[in-house]
C-alpha cells in the first residue's frame, strides 16, 4: 500500500471555502507515483488575511481553472480527492495541520485511511520554544528547515526534489511537496516519530453556493505563470505528458515569455 499528503488552501478558517487542494502519492521508498491539484471558487467574499498568504484572488483561480473540467467548488469534488486515493491505494495520508485540513472533508472521505499530522508528530522533535518555555506547534517551513538538515533524504527523493526544482510559499502543491520530503525522511531514518491512525474530524458541511461576484479583471501575472510551471513540472514528472502539452500551450498562448524563460 501506499503514501500520501495533503494541503489545502481556504479563504480563511474552518467552514470557509477550500480554494487549492492537493494531494501526492508516492511508495515507502519515495518513488512519486501520481498527483492530485485543482482550483476551486470561493463561496463568499475574499478573506483578506487568507489573501496575503497564499495570493489565490478570484480572478487568478479563473486563469488557473481555465480549461479544466472539474466542479467549481471544492464541496462538490472532495470525493474526487478520496477517490484519487483509494485508486492509488492509499492506506496512510500525512498532513500537516491535520485537524484544520479534515475539517473540509465529509467524515466518508477520511474513514478509509490512516492518518497523520507532522505539526504535532514532530513538535517534541523540533524542540522549538514557545510561551512559558514549551514546545511549540511547528510550521511546515520550520519542520521543513530542521527536518532536511538532520535527515538524510531516501536517493530518489532528493532526486525528485531537485528535478521540480521551484518552490512556492503556500501553495498548496508545493507544500505537499515539503510534507512529501519531510515524511520520507523522517521514515528512513526515525520511524518511531511516526504515528498513522485513524481519526474522527469536526466537519463543517459547507452547501454548494454561488460564486462570490468579483469585479477584478487581470491578465495572467508572474503569480499565474509560477503556479503552472510547478504543475508542468509535476505534470512532466509523473507522465502525465498529454497535461504537460496542455498547460504547455496554455502559457504559450497566454504570456509572452515561454515556460521557464528568465
Amino acid at each position: 500500500m501506499n503514501l500520501a499528503v495533503l494541503d489545502l488552501e481556504t479563504n480563511g478558517l474552518m467552514g470557509t471555502s477550500v480554494l487549492s487542494a492537493s494531494s501526492l502519492v508516492f511508495t515507502e521508498e519515495g518513488r512519486i507515483l501520481d498527483f492530485f491539484h485543482r482550483y476551486y471558487l470561493p463561496m463568499e467574499p475574499p478573506d483578506p488575511g487568507a489573501l496575503k498568504v497564499h495570493g489565490l484572488t478570484p480572478e487568478r483561480i479563473r486563469w488557473l481553472r481555465y480549461g479544466n473540467g472539474h466542479p467549481a467548488f471544492f464541496a462538490d469534488d472532495w470525493e474526487s480527492l478520496a477517490l484519487f486515493w483509494n485508486d492509488n491505494e492509499v492506506d496512510r495520508v500525512g498532513v500537516h495541520n491535520l485537524s484544520f485540513d479534515i475539517s473540509f472533508i465529509p467524515c466518508e472521505g477520511i474513514k478509509d485511511f490512516n492518518w497523520w499530522c507532522s505539526m504535532v508528530g514532530l513538535t517534541e522533535y523540533c524542540a522549538l520554544k514557545g510561551k512559558k518555555g514549551k514546545s511549540k506547534w511547528p510550521r511546515l517551513a520550520e519542520a521543513r528547515n530542521i527536518i532536511f538538515e538532520k535527515m538524510a533524504p531516501p536517493l530518489e527523493v532528493l532526486e525528485n526534489e531537485n528535478e521540480i526544482g521551484i518552490q512556492i510559499c503556500h501553495n498548496s502543491l508545493s507544500d505537499c511537496i515539503d510534507l512529501y520530503g519531510i515524511l520520507a525522511r523522517v521514515m528512513k531514518n526515525r520511524p518511531e516519530i511516526i504515528d498513522f491512525r485513524p481519526v474522527n474530524n469536526r466537519f463543517i458541511f459547507k452547501t454548494s453556493g454561488t460564486f462570490y461576484p468579483s469585479t477584478e479583471t487581470c491578465n495572467p501575472d508572474l503569480f499565474v505563470k509560477n503556479n503552472l510551471e510547478l504543475t508542468l513540472k509535476m505534470a512532466e514528472l509523473t507522465g502525465k505528458y498529454k497535461l504537460a502539452r496542455k498547460i504547455r500551450l496554455f502559457m504559450a498562448s497566454k504570456f509572452i515569455f515561454s515556460p521557464f524563460e528568465e
